[in-house]
């Protein structure tokens, strides 16, 4: 019911064990009622249900999502009347085989609205005991291990920065995530509650989204030699100036061409748009200057804008920029309510346009993220994502 057993990268086994489980029992344990696999969009999708045979019977579902170098999971944890968690629930924990030389964190968001950045962290060798070496009691946005033969691996939290932190409802700052060096790798357990008594959460159903994402840094991606050509803009940023991108292709002498589509900087974008960077800001009414992936009013845009740009001829292939995903707080941006504003990650939505695009320019062009682009954090996901 959960799962993926186990994930080969380069033929190597790389993470393994990839469970969750509610009282140290674990999804493995479930009795199945349904695994249903299936393709859509350019997407291997694993379906699976199932229940705890004991206790409140409790019921798990997941859906995982494979596309490229990414697996995005959601699963569903369904509290039958009575269940009790006996100190521990766990959601997605792992194991990671092999030598890792250091993990660089992407710090929980209430860490980063109080200044946070990201760091990276040297893993000792093992020397014969087991030692922990990263404890977090909210859940960092992203984790990304290095391995010593050059492949990273992401594993994060999806855009519901908020469920993980309700901690079932139990008192905030009861979650744990922890990071121990074992004899054959890394652990990396995810608690979005640990408490010191058992605990009875309300009876419903509890939703979480994460995702794992690899990427070989010594393969690194080039891009191929060719012109540059930039998106226009007109009305200030309003719209795409079709027209004259038009004229500019068919005046353009090179057979190499690739547009160059500044999604951020390029074009303007209505406050409801944009990012709340944290609770104090909400409640004052505030924005910042970056974009929130969640806001529909982007995903929508820009699919209206691919369509009419992947019509055009003269060009091989398109350069995005201003890719950036960032934390928020405007719960209307996830069609929710609260005085005090919800944490979310906008890494969700990125997904699903950077999905949508590769399909839909199957076959007619190619697509890059502009290489080095200094705002972007060098997550796995991204960086690898149009290999």
């Amino acid at each position: 019911c959960g799962g993926p057993s186990e994930i080969k990268i380069d033929n190597k086994s790389i993470i393994t064990d990839i469970r969750s489980s509610i009282s140290g029992i674990e999804d493995t344990q479930c009795i199945t009622r349904k695994v249903k696999e299936y393709h859509k969009a350019g997407q291997s999708v694993v379906e699976s249900e199932g229940y705890l045979p004991f206790g409140g019977e409790s019921e798990f579902k997941q859906t995982s999502r494979y596309h490229k170098n990414l697996l995005r999971v959601t699963q569903d944890i369904n509290f039958r009347h009575g269940t009790t968690v006996n100190r521990h629930f766990s959601v997605g924990s792992l194991n990671l085989k092999g030598k890792y030389e250091a993990f660089t964190v992407i710090p929980p968001a209430q860490h980063q609205t109080e200044g946070s950045e990201p760091y990276t962290r040297e893993i000792p060798d093992w020397k014969g005991k087991e030692i922990m070496i990263g404890h977090w009691h909210r859940p960092p946005l992203a984790i990304i291990f290095h391995r010593k033969d050059g492949i990273d691996i992401e594993v994060g939290t999806g855009f519901d920065i908020w469920r993980w932190e309700e901690n079932l409802g139990y008192h905030p700052e009861s979650g744990s995530y922890k990071i121990k060096l074992k004899e054959k790798g890394l652990e990396f357990t995810r608690e979005p509650l640990a408490c010191c008594e058992d605990f009875k959460p309300e009876q419903r159903n509890y939703r979480f989204t994460w995702h794992i994402a690899w990427n070989n840094d010594k393969k690194k991606l080039t891009v191929p030699q060719h012109k540059k050509l930039y998106i226009p803009f007109k009305n200030a940023g309003q719209e795409v100036d079709f027209e004259r991108l038009k004229k500019s292709l068919a005046e353009s002498s090179d057979e190499n061409t690739y547009l160059y589509f500044n999604i951020h900087r390029g074009l303007s974008w209505p406050d409801n748009a944009l990012a709340v960077p944290s609770s104090p800001a909400f409640c004052c009414g505030l924005v910042s200057d970056e974009l929130c992936w969640q806001s529909p009013v982007i995903i929508r845009r820009l699919k209206k804008i691919m369509r009419r740009v992947s019509e055009m001829d003269g060009f091989n292939g398109l350069i995005l920029e201003g890719i950036h995903p960032g934390i928020c707080y405007h719960p209307s941006h996830i069609e929710r309510k609260n005085v005090m504003g919800l944490a979310h990650w906008d890494i969700n939505p990125i997904f699903d346009f950077l999905s949508w695009i590769d399909n839909h320019a199957k076959d007619k062009f190619k697509i890059f993220l502009k290489p080095d682009e200094e705002e972007r954090l060098a997550l796995p996901s991204l960086e690898g994502f149009f290999k």
